[in-house]
């Protein structure tokens, strides 16, 4: 029996196609700087690292009690941060993620992005690195009611 042909492909985005998760680490950290607390970076990768904001957020007003600041506004704190430092900054990809959605792409494979990242970031990602019009779909964390 012949195995069907692969006809869609979705990409995770954060730690598949982008390499973002230090960039993101760098701003929690510096936004959890100005109310008196540091992250160490093994305690974000082994414990934040791919957590959607809001439940990271919650987790660390819980782990930094000396903060003084709610999960719903250190959201915002941490939100603004990440979308003032992305417009400077030059993201990466993850190592041969270009070689496989140009594979995919030349076997005429539908491809789309699945991820909890927000929308604007995954555009303006896409945008700085040229790969918009590979994908036929994004689907992020504003498209869904739980993440």
């Amino acid at each position: 029996m012949m195995p069907k042909p692969i006809k869609s492909v979705f990409f995770d985005f954060d730690g598949t196609i982008a390499n973002s998760e230090t960039f993101h680490y760098e701003c929690m950290n510096l936004v959890l700087n100005n109310f008196g607390s540091n992250l160490e970076a093994s305690d974000y990768f082994k414990n934040y690292a791919g957590i959607p904001t809001n439940i990271a957020c919650a987790m660390l007003v819980k782990q930094y009690p000396n903060m003084n600041i709610t999960a719903e506004k250190l959201i915002i704190e941490i939100e603004s941060f990440v979308k003032l430092r992305e417009m400077d900054h030059v993201p990466e990809l993850m190592p041969y993620a270009k070689e496989c959605i140009d594979f995919f792409s030349r076997y005429g494979v539908q491809m789309g992005i699945v991820t909890a990242s927000n929308y604007e970031s995954v555009a303006s990602f896409m945008k700085k690195t040229n790969l918009e019009s590979y994908f036929s779909f994004i689907v992020t964390f504003d498209d869904v009611t739980s993440s």
